[in-house]
């Protein structure tokens, strides 16, 4: 539908960046103080659909490419992290960020999958997250939109605050309790370095993802 516009829409350019901002800022002030892990990612999730809007408002070609990237790049850092949740909480029930304390000796390899995933999520390079924050904030550059991008470079800085948190947690925090090691599947072993390749891959060789965006930016631009 935005892509029907032609470009020229001047007030859904204000609206987009109304919610845009909105976006942005309410989801990041609100994952801010959250301590369950599922709530902290369900706000990061309200933030992250802000950023894809600063692509989208941008009406032009790089601008959807760069939405498109970020939304693909975010299914994959999601998933990820809540891969991860799944295996620390095996019995569903709910992870505050002081119940991974401990987790890098519990799994090294869901403690570096995590890690990863919040990086990503935190728009920290070699990650597909830097790649995808990139994107749609040069687009958005290169329509002017400097305020917007200013704005959205802050609340990146206020989301590192929460995700270095769980970072701490699972690499700093002695566990409260003698837990056991957590054993994987071969399967979810293999499904975890995947989308650990996907990340660092998509951030030091973001071209071929890119040139994917691109081509289904023109089938609606």
């Amino acid at each position: 539908m935005v892509s029907l516009s032609g470009g020229g829409s001047t007030p859904l350019v204000h609206i987009l960046a109304v919610l845009a901002i909105a976006s942005m800022t309410l989801g990041n002030l609100t994952a801010l103080i959250q301590k369950d892990l599922k709530r902290l990612l369900g706000y990061s999730a309200i933030a992250h659909a802000g950023y894809v809007l600063v692509g989208i408002l941008s009406l032009n070609e790089s601008g959807y490419a760069g939405a498109i990237f970020y939304a693909a790049a975010y299914l994959v850092m999601n998933f990820i992290c809540f891969l991860v949740l799944t295996q620390v909480a095996s019995h569903g029930q709910d992870l505050e960020i002081a119940h991974l304390a401990g987790l890098h000796r519990r799994s090294p390899l869901l403690a570096m999958a995590l890690l990863l995933g919040f990086f990503s999520l935190g728009g920290l390079p070699p990650t597909i997250g830097f790649s995808a924050k990139f994107l749609v904030f040069l687009a958005a550059m290169e329509k002017g939109y400097f305020l917007l991008v200013l704005i959205g470079m802050v609340n990146v800085a206020v989301s590192l605050y929460y995700y270095a948190l769980v970072i701490k947690a699972a690499y700093f925090l002695p566990a409260e309790e003698d837990l056991p090691d957590i054993i994987l599947s071969w399967p979810v072993r293999l499904l975890t370095i995947i989308l650990m390749t996907i990340i660092i891959g998509g951030g030091i060789f973001p071209a071929y993802f890119y040139d994917l965006a691109i081509t289904a930016a023109r089938l609606l631009h």
